[in-house]
């Protein structure tokens, strides 16, 4: 059955147009449109719909939707969520209308366009000038192809914690606990008995800290 499968894609591939990925057979892989929020206080902070008009200082840090821009005075200071402060003519007119796209990138083998999340690269672990070779050119190119297993220097528990991986692995221990006992308790047998999940570990890799500052409505 998987060979089955393996040879329906290999015929989908082979009959994808020109301008479509060679690895993912599409032309276009869209992202999920952002999400953006009003932060005035007359629509009651609420999301702005997609083609809607905004304004904006540029980023999505602050962002008014019409019927809150018109509320806005032109000879009064504007709080940004940074501390800065801004007016409302300078205030940018904008459309909710994105729609992001993966970019591309040419195989300097095969000469193919290939998306960058398709062949699991991008510009910023690239070093400026280096060659790309899409994954079918990389297996062709490679004389001996028994890779050898990578050495991980670090495992998930020597990485740092913090208050987050602290809080998600302490309710991870109390939720797998409540599971082994009533294992133990179905089955008949002592908990000590029931095969547990040993060695995990949580750790947060990456986050982002973003301030908000709640206004009374007459500061907007």
């Amino acid at each position: 059955e998987y060979r089955k499968v393996c040879e329906e894609i290999r015929n989908e591939l082979d009959q994808v147009g020109p301008d479509a990925c060679t690895l993912c057979g599409l032309e276009r892989r869209k992202f999920q449109p952002p999400v953006l929020y009003c932060v005035g206080m007359s629509c009651g902070m609420q999301k702005v719909k997609r083609n809607a008009v905004y304004y904006t200082m540029g980023s999505f840090q602050n962002i008014w939707c019409e019927k809150c821009y018109g509320k806005l005075k032109e000879d009064e200071s504007i709080m940004l969520d940074d501390g800065s402060e801004t007016r409302k003519s300078r205030l940018h007119r904008s459309k909710n209308d994105s729609n992001p796209e993966e970019t591309w990138i040419r195989c300097d083998g095969c000469d193919s366009n290939v998306h960058q999340i398709c062949a699991l690269t991008n510009d910023r672990i690239r070093n400026p000038g280096e060659k790309f070779f899409c994954p079918k050119c990389d297996l062709k190119n490679r004389k001996d192809f028994h890779l050898t297993p990578a050495k991980y220097i670090r495992r998930a528990e020597d990485l740092e914690k913090c208050e987050m991986s602290d809080s998600m692995e302490e309710g991870l221990t109390k939720n797998l606990d409540k599971e082994y006992a009533e294992k133990a308790e179905e089955l008949g047998i002592p908990v000590e008995e029931v095969t547990k999940a040993d060695g995990l570990s949580i750790r947060v890799l990456s986050h982002l800290a973003k301030k908000h500052s709640v206004r009374d409505e007459g500061d907007y």
